[in-house]
């Protein structure tokens, strides 16, 4: 949540983003298939030439045995660097950052893309 938004601002934003998002882009379960009201993580993505990644989520007894990184790898491959247009605490592990190659771009949901080499080689287009 961001500092200098009241709260109701906030999460009503924030809702109607996921539901355009959840409309628009890929969204990648990874669940029990025993038990559909057991959800382990997910990932939403754009599936494109480039890594975006608009949120993943994994529940909290399930992250000490990778599943974000096996939700990553199956929604965009090795593809990097991986732009985030949502941010979390995850930006303060430098090590996860740098090993990831994450970048937080939340302009990227506006059509705005980071002007990074990596991303004009993949055919990302770079607003000026």
């Amino acid at each position: 949540m961001y500092r200098y938004e009241p709260q109701e601002v906030y999460w009503d934003g924030q809702h109607r983003m996921i539901h355009r998002l959840l409309e628009s882009e890929a969204c990648l379960i990874a669940a029990d298939a025993q038990d559909d009201d057991h959800l382990y993580g997910c990932v939403v993505f754009t599936p494109a030439k480039a890594a975006v990644v608009h949120w993943i989520y994994v529940k909290g007894t399930y992250r000490r045995v990778r599943l974000a990184e096996a939700l990553l790898t199956e929604a965009i491959g090795d593809k990097r660097p991986i732009i985030c247009t949502q941010a979390n605490e995850l930006f303060d592990n430098r090590e996860l950052v740098a090993r990831h190659q994450l970048v937080f771009c939340s302009r990227l949901l506006l059509g705005i893309a980071p002007n990074l080499p990596e991303l004009a080689a993949q055919g990302v287009h770079v607003d000026g």
